[in-house]
């Protein structure tokens, strides 16, 4: 099987900074060609007071600051969140890093690290284990699958679909992590989280309808292999024994993060 990349697909970063700062370098925003930001507010107990939508010819991102759970004074927590795939070498992102993030104490609060792969999402299946709960969804951009919920959520999708490619096989398994730690101190970080996993063939095989179906409802959990008779879990057992389990491990996550550390510091 081949695997096209793991990379970075969303990061949120939080430092501090003073209102008068963060109001000054907006006011002059006006000197990028292409840059439209979008300033609003929210009065939710839950929600950043002021938000930024930074939308740009590569794309857009958010930044935040005043949460309104946060006693007001001088200063504030100020957000990015952004995916690097398609943002990292954006003029005005690096501008907005140099300024305000580009620091050592500066956090990772929280990212999204993706495995792509050159194989149809039939290919794959979800998660066998039934250590998590699995939500299952189809809808014209394909069927995606999440697993798990908070810390270590996972999602795995048909990104070809997703992005309107015809004739092209691109999976996606996506994991979300809350990491919680100073870019400085990134070089000692070991996630300790028990990810979620999910199954695939490397090649396509050769079933029919009835046993598509069925290894399906095993994968999403609507049947249970201890329903079919002792012959036929036995040749469930082998079909399923096709598929290889794959996850994400402490030491590709620290990999990424610290190769993205490296391009910000």
């Amino acid at each position: 099987m081949k695997t096209e990349k793991i990379s970075l697909d969303m990061i949120r970063l939080r430092c501090k900074r003073s209102y008068a700062e963060i109001e000054e370098f907006f006011n002059k925003h006006t000197e990028y060609d292409n840059v439209f930001i979008e300033f609003y507010i929210q009065s939710k107990a839950a929600a950043f007071g002021y938000n930024y939508k930074i939308m740009t010819n590569d794309g857009s991102f958010w930044m935040g600051c005043g949460h309104n759970s946060e006693k007001r004074g001088l200063n504030t927590n100020l957000y990015i969140e952004y995916n690097p795939n398609k943002l990292q070498n954006n003029a005005f992102l690096q501008k907005v890093l140099s300024v305000f993030f580009r620091y050592p104490k500066t956090e990772i609060i929280s990212c999204d690290i993706a495995k792509d792969f050159s194989l149809p999402m039939i290919n794959f299946i979800g998660d066998m284990k039934r250590k998590r709960e699995v939500k299952i969804f189809n809808t014209s951009k394909g069927k995606t699958i999440y697993i798990g919920k908070g810390d270590g959520r996972a999602k795995l999708y048909d990104k070809a679909k997703e992005q309107g490619l015809k004739g092209v096989d691109w999976t996606r398994f996506e994991v979300s992590l809350n990491i919680g730690r100073e870019l400085y101190r990134m070089d000692t970080f070991g996630y300790k989280g028990d990810l979620p996993s999910v199954f695939y063939a490397e090649q396509s095989l050769a079933l029919d309808a009835e046993e598509k179906a069925v290894i399906y409802a095993l994968s999403d959990n609507v049947i249970n292999l201890n329903e079919f008779s002792r012959r036929k879990r036995d040749k469930y057992k082998e079909i399923l024994s096709n598929f290889k389990e794959i996850s994400f491990s402490s030491k590709e996550i620290y990999q990424v993060l610290n190769d993205y550390v490296k391009g910000v510091v």
